[in-house]
């Protein structure tokens, strides 16, 4: 799904000096893309069994459901069969230089986010630093709605 056919969910907290919405868009991106749902499916009170049922977005993945003795190892065997299908279990995001102009005492650096691979070309941030660039790119991500 293109970033700008997404309806966002993500609540992001008013940026500070401290935490801008830089680093709030790279833990966006990177969360996992993989959620379980967990149930104990049986055994006893001392050695349980459960059944891990990973979804893609809202696509259950009937072949990778998973047990384990905890929930924490059906999850990780889960996840384990949702990577050998060839997803990935987390998105990734990137920062591309893709402009700099003006002279060495008054830089203009142009950065666009490439989100999961796709060249976000309508939030590219411009500054006189790449650190400022990727922050106010990233503001435009953040409020965009489609985070």
């Amino acid at each position: 799904m293109r970033f700008t056919d997404r309806k966002g969910d993500y609540t992001f907290t008013e940026p500070t000096p401290q935490r801008g919405y830089l680093p709030q868009i790279n833990e966006w991106a990177t969360r996992s893309l993989v959620r379980c749902e967990v149930e104990r499916i049986g055994g006893d009170d001392h050695t349980p069994t459960f059944r891990a049922t990973p979804y893609y977005g809202s696509e259950m993945l009937s072949e990778c459901i998973s047990e384990g003795f905890s929930k924490k190892k059906a999850i990780q065997t889960a996840e384990v069969a949702v990577a050998a299908t060839g997803r990935p279990l987390r998105g990734t995001i990137e920062w591309r230089v893709i402009n700099t102009t003006g002279q060495a005492h008054n830089p203009s650096f142009s950065v666009m986010p490439i989100w999961n691979g796709e060249e976000l070309d309508g939030c590219i941030g411009i500054a006189s630093n790449k650190k400022e660039a990727m922050e106010e790119a990233a503001g435009m991500m953040a409020t965009s709605g489609h985070c």
